[in-house]
């Protein structure tokens, strides 16, 4: 079934196949890609809490610099804002880290689904720029973002390694903090901890959901 992670519509929507386990269901199996939500009065149109957007338009013809959602957008001040933007907009600097993970055209990324799971809501942001789809983490007067290329253009059948960058924008704040959550991820791969469970449990006439990382021979 599909799975939207943020409510935003920003980056990343799950199709996990589950299998039942008595009164729970858990996940076995897992890819990603996008359906458009269930039409309503809105005529279907999900519409982000908070949207920036840069295009360049000539002749009626536009194209999109850089696109960012999330919740985090109303967080930053305008002087980080503008930060952040002069920063997107620049020729890409030296990232503040960086490092590999796995990545395919069939397999979720599975660093950006950790972040999206960590970071809050109200602090996250989801960005699409020059081929790359980031998660990043906000304050008041700074941002940092964790940007991968887009897998599509690769060949889907056979696993390879693509190179994560954070860049941070405005001062360090954000930054640090999201270091914190990348020290907890290359743990994980230390402990080749990195396929995603997801178990789901009716509670009180709702469906709750949790969420686990498992070495790929588990099945807790």
């Amino acid at each position: 079934m599909p799975l939207r992670l943020d409510q935003d519509g920003g980056a990343i929507q799950l199709i996990p196949v589950f299998e039942r386990h008595g009164s729970t269901l858990r996940s076995v199996g897992m890819t990603w890609g996008g359906f458009m939500p269930l039409h309503s009065g809105d005529g279907g149109h999900q519409r982000p809490d908070a949207n920036l957007s840069v295009v360049h338009t000539v002749k009626d013809r536009h194209n999109g610099l850089v696109s960012l959602s999330g919740k985090g957008i109303g967080r930053l001040t305008e002087p980080a804002v503008r930060d952040l933007l002069i920063g997107l907009l620049d020729q890409p600097a030296k990232p503040r880290r960086s490092g590999t993970t796995s990545l395919t055209g069939r397999l979720p990324p599975s660093l950006l689904i950790y972040l999206m799971l960590k970071i809050p809501a109200e602090r996250r942001v989801s960005l699409r720029h020059r081929g790359r789809w980031g998660i990043g983490l906000v304050n008041r007067q700074s941002t940092a973002i964790v940007t991968l290329r887009s897998p599509w253009s690769e060949n889907t059948n056979t696993p390879s390694r693509a190179r994560w960058r954070m860049d941070a924008y405005g001062t360090t704040h954000a930054a640090n903090e999201l270091e914190r959550l990348l020290d907890d991820w290359q743990q994980l791969e230390r402990h080749h901890q990195t396929n995603l469970r997801i178990n789901t449990r009716r509670h009180n006439d709702k469906v709750r959901l949790t969420f686990g990382w498992t070495t790929a021979s588990s099945s807790s």
